[in-house]
């Protein structure tokens, strides 16, 4: 666990390099040295498939809203959860492994989680949490399930315009 935490550190800190430099100027010299370092990482597979994220997708495809999952950008092989690459919405579902806890009620997510969603947004995503602790309050009710995830796709007025409004299954195209 500590080694994969160290390396998507690594991996957020080098496409964070990455991002500023080749906005600047492409031939800086620590720009070659970014770009091997992520080719480097690129080569690594982490798995981050797991049942709370399955059972997500599985709501998510109950009301109709089509996604890719453990979707990796392109260009900066950052991984998002469940992907809607048209439309360009991450959905990332937070395990209690992705938060720090401060007493009983107050979560705080992991820094590095922080960071990726702020690097989703800097490259255009528009990014959903769907943190672990409002997911299990469901009582793996699906009726409730999907009325949470209408809500959450439903708060971003981008994603509401661009996608139809989410209010039956049938609406729903992304």
């Amino acid at each position: 666990m500590w080694i994969l935490y160290h390396h998507l550190s690594l991996h957020f800190c080098m496409v964070r390099i990455h991002l500023d430099l080749s906005l600047r100027q492409r031939n800086n010299p620590l720009s070659s040295i970014a770009n091997k370092l992520i080719r480097g990482y690129k080569t690594q597979e982490i798995n981050s498939s797991n049942q709370f994220q399955c059972e997500i997708s599985a709501a998510l495809h109950r009301i109709g809203w089509n996604h890719t999952f453990d979707f990796s950008t392109p260009k900066e092989s950052i991984s998002i959860d469940l992907a809607h690459v048209e439309s360009m919405c991450a959905i990332e579902v937070d395990t209690r492994a992705q938060y720090l806890f401060r007493g009983k009620q107050r979560h705080t997510l992991h820094g590095a989680r922080q960071f990726k969603s702020r690097i989703l947004s800097a490259l255009g995503w528009k990014v959903i949490h769907i943190p672990y602790y409002e997911w299990s309050a469901l009582h793996q009710n699906p009726n409730d399930e999907e009325a949470y995830l209408r809500k959450k796709l439903n708060k971003d007025p981008l994603l509401s315009s661009s996608s139809k409004s989410i209010s039956s299954s049938s609406d729903i195209h992304g």
